[in-house]
């Protein structure tokens, strides 16, 4: 019978380990272990665990100084304060809110003024239409008086 090392690797948030008689021996079900991506670990409780279900690929999250088991969990952080988002859209929400008042607010003075401009610039045209009409008329008295002068 074969002796049996254990070998661990790393695999995204976990640290998986088996026990099994070479890194590459296809006893093993995990690719790393399949690749010869594994090291054999001194870890005894890695050790342990993994002689007594040999074959078996046991997982533990990373870093920790759990138990490897068939099923793993990652630790809840603690020190995350619950709900924060809430209260960043709260926020967000009255920002936003204030801003579209005050776009609104932007908007109506706009177009208040934009009317007192176009009614100016209606008066202005007015005027120009009077100049124009009283110089014309008095440019035809004008040559007209001038002509009868020069007979």
């Amino acid at each position: 019978m074969p002796k049996f090392k254990a070998f661990t690797t790393e695999q995204g948030s976990f640290e998986p380990a088996v026990a099994a008689p070479h890194v590459r021996r296809r006893c093993a079900p995990g690719i790393f272990f399949a690749q010869g991506l594994a090291r054999q670990t001194q870890d005894k409780g890695a050790i342990a665990a993994t002689l007594a279900q040999r074959g078996m690929v046991l997982r533990r999250p990373l870093g920790s100084k759990r138990a490897f088991g068939t099923e793993s969990v990652l630790p809840k952080i603690k020190t995350v304060p619950p709900k924060t988002k809430k209260k960043v859209w709260a926020d967000d929400r009255d920002a936003r809110e204030k801003a579209a008042k005050a776009l609104k607010e932007l908007g109506e003075s706009y177009h208040r003024r934009l009317a007192a401009l176009q009614e100016e610039l209606r008066g202005v045209q007015t005027q120009i239409r009077e100049v124009s009409r009283t110089w014309k008329d008095r440019r035809k008295q004008f040559t007209s008086s001038h002509l009868k002068a020069r007979r």
